[in-house]
């Protein structure tokens, strides 16, 4: 079928001219900036478990989501603590990156001896490298398991219907 250029195009029908539906709002700046310092929250907490200091991220964990909430409760009157929130806001979302990204960097290190796992193992972070290893081994082993089992099934299966279609 041919496209015709020839003709002129039409503008589209107007629409009714009902009820304007109200402007989208931008999602609430302080529910922002809540989220925003609990990302800082976290990654405060991390670094005071990767460095041993557990009573600081206990400190943190405990007390810092209230001092958080009174900023960004000031920061909706007060520009500078609002520029200071807002600062920390934008090193949340990284921080979550990094937050999540590190327990695998710190596996890789400890499973290739570059950091000792034994430091690490009570954060929940790190596994012992020969653990992991075991561990990776075993699901292994079990998927060849499964997958000879399925193997003999099919084979009978095939043997049966065989059988069934010899002529008697």
């Amino acid at each position: 079928m041919a496209l015709d250029l020839s003709s002129t195009p039409k503008a589209p029908p107007r629409r009714n001219a009902g009820p304007r539906k109200p402007a989208e709002t931008k999602p609430n700046k302080q529910a922002q900036r809540m989220e925003g310092t609990q990302g800082v929250l976290q990654a405060a907490t991390l670094a005071c478990i990767l460095s041993g200091n557990y009573a600081d991220a206990g400190a943190i964990s405990k007390h810092g989501p209230g001092v958080m909430s009174e900023a960004v409760k000031l920061a909706e009157t007060n520009e500078p603590v609002a520029k200071v929130v807002d600062f920390l806001c934008l090193s949340g979302p990284l921080a979550g990156l990094i937050a999540a990204a590190l327990p695998l960097g710190l596996q890789i290190a400890a499973n290739h001896g570059w950091i000792s796992s034994q430091a690490l193992v009570n954060t929940g972070m790190v596994v012992a490298p020969d653990a992991l290893a075991m561990e990776v081994q075993a699901d292994l082993a079990r998927n060849a398991a499964d997958a000879m089992a399925s193997q003999a099934a099919n084979e009978a299966v095939i043997r049966d219907l065989q059988k069934d279609m010899q002529p008697a």
